[in-house]
């Protein structure tokens, strides 16, 4: 028999928990001190350690704009306000930003930093040089996700996971993942080519099926697992 757990299939694997709808929350995290007598300043994750920020990877475009009272002392003008309104307030603002997979040939997907944590908003759909290197012709993620933006339906998904640490698994040496769930191998077909797999949750079997690695000229597709579910209003993938 074929070393297949060892070689092929590796926990190479993003997993996304429920998706959250975007919300304000309450939280208590001290910034950096700031002169409170200028019209307005900003923190970000450089002067806020409640933002998230991939320092591998130099990621994270959180930021806090504080708007305070505007001067009035003669000669002040519009540009010496806040802002042309002269809107006092806090403004939080995030944005996505394009990330590769720890998996380079599964692509890219556009992550954003929300309260020090990492989400998932949409699979990028670009063709990477991995991918490409890979033998694939499309981003296979985006490919085979029917909803592939999450924030089509005002949502984020937290990443749990996104690891390409290779770990052997076998039928009594599963997976374990997330919020109980694991996935394991429950037999190899006798050229060592097929393996038919099993992903449970809490002790329950949700999702089964075969995937070949091994046979000549295989496909991303061939060589990926993924279970799709619905978080929330929207279905998505974990793999």
């Amino acid at each position: 028999m074929k070393k297949l757990t060892a070689i092929m299939l590796t926990a190479m694997m993003v997993f996304l928990a429920t998706a959250v709808v975007v919300t304000a929350q309450e939280v208590d995290v001290r910034g950096t001190v700031t002169n409170v007598g200028v019209n307005q300043f900003t923190w970000d994750n450089s002067s806020f350690a409640g933002f998230y920020y991939d320092i591998d990877k130099n990621l994270g475009a959180e930021t806090l704009t504080f708007r305070l009272t505007a001067p009035t002392a003669t000669g002040a003008t519009l540009s010496d306000q806040p802002d042309a309104n002269n809107v006092r307030g806090v403004v939080y603002e995030t944005k996505a930003q394009l990330k590769t997979f720890k998996f380079k040939p599964w692509g890219q997907y556009d992550v954003i930093g929300f309260l020090a944590d990492k989400y998932f908003a949409a699979y990028d759909p670009n063709v990477t040089a991995d991918v490409t290197n890979a033998g694939s012709k499309v981003a296979y993620l985006y490919d085979a996700s029917k909803n592939r933006n999450l924030m089509t339906n005002e949502q984020i998904s937290k990443v749990l996971v996104d690891d390409n640490t290779e770990q052997t698994i076998t039928s009594a040496n599963p997976l374990k993942l997330q919020e109980g769930y694991q996935l394991a191998i429950k037999s190899v077909d006798v050229k060592g080519n097929k393996a038919y797999l099993e992903l449970s949750k809490n002790g329950q079997v949700v999702d089964s099926s075969v995937v070949q690695p091994s046979i000549d000229n295989a496909k991303m597709g061939d060589q990926t697992y993924y279970y799709k579910t619905s978080l929330g209003e929207t279905l998505t993938s974990s793999r």
